[in-house]
């Protein structure tokens, strides 16, 4: 979503983006503009007949053997988690790669696989069950624009909008 940012491709970008580095923070804050809109987790998901559907927590090693569809590489997510797994040495079982969050709900849904979904679009669907694991904590979801690029007034307005609709903790 940034590459697209960068390359003036769109206006905005809608997503959770986090640091491990202030410096990294510093340098990204004096190209992007940004607003939280919410707090949100990522989690581990299953059908609700599947034997993890019972577990309140589980496991990068409980994870990684169950069949999985995931987003694909391009993603964020899906970068973060390829890794973790790397450097436990954990070998995955992933059956299908989309670039739609709708898909790995219809996957999970139907118990052809477990995959990754923000726990409110989980929590939507009878059918799946949400489960927190190993480094699933809440994130900002976040509006970004870049600080150079000209706003268009429908921009603007959907920014102003956004804001009315997720004030800004105070």
């Amino acid at each position: 979503q940034f590459e697209l940012l960068d390359r003036h491709l769109t206006d905005l970008a809608i997503t959770v983006r986090f640091f491990n580095d202030p410096a990294e923070r510093a340098r990204f804050d004096e190209i992007y503009a940004h607003y939280p809109l919410k707090r949100s987790r990522q989690c581990f998901c299953v059908h609700a007949g599947h034997p993890l559907a019972k577990e309140k927590f589980v496991t990068m090693e409980q994870i990684a053997g169950e069949k999985l569809v995931m987003l694909k590489d391009g993603f964020n997510q899906t970068a973060g988690l390829k890794n973790r797994f790397k450097k436990l040495n954990l070998d995955v079982k992933v059956i299908h790669y989309t670039s739609q969050m709708y898909t790995v709900e219809r996957f999970i849904e139907k118990n052809a696989a477990a995959g990754f979904l923000p726990e409110e679009v989980a929590e939507r669907n009878p059918a799946i069950v949400p489960i927190p694991y190993e480094g699933s904590e809440m994130r900002a979801v976040e509006i970004f624009w870049r600080k150079d690029h000209y706003l268009y007034k429908a921009v603007r307005d959907f920014i102003s909008l956004a804001k009315e609709m997720y004030p800004a903790e105070r």
